[in-house]
């Protein structure tokens, strides 16, 4: 899952990065790096714990907790379990109560 970066002497060169070979001449060492990238470890998330109908975030990777959709039910209910002990966002965008229901049974549909 890691990346291997092969640098070479560009920036040993640059730098002016030299040490002993066996010989005891001096020489351009050669740079590499090894690291877990964001983008890697996210991929590898998504593609650990999706399914036939799209991505399920662990909870601890989960960007909400908790997503209030308008319904016309009052605002200040809303506020009160966003601003409670979860995160969450509130969506107010038109004609979206339909795929909400949708989404709200995947997330809530058993594991």
């Amino acid at each position: 899952m890691a990346h291997i970066f092969q640098l070479g002497r560009k920036y040993a060169e640059a730098l002016g990065l030299k040490v002993l070979d066996s010989n005891g001449r001096l020489v351009t060492v050669t740079m590499g790096s090894y690291g877990v990238g964001v983008s890697r470890a996210v991929a590898a998330v998504a593609e650990a714990t999706c399914d036939d109908r799209g991505l399920a975030w662990p909870r601890a990777l989960a960007p909400f907790d908790v997503q209030m959709v308008a319904t016309g039910k009052g605002e200040e209910i809303a506020a009160a379990v966003i601003d409670g002990p979860h995160a969450g966002v509130w969506d107010e965008a038109e004609n979206r109560l339909h795929a909400q229901k949708a989404l709200l049974a995947w997330l809530l549909r058993p594991r």
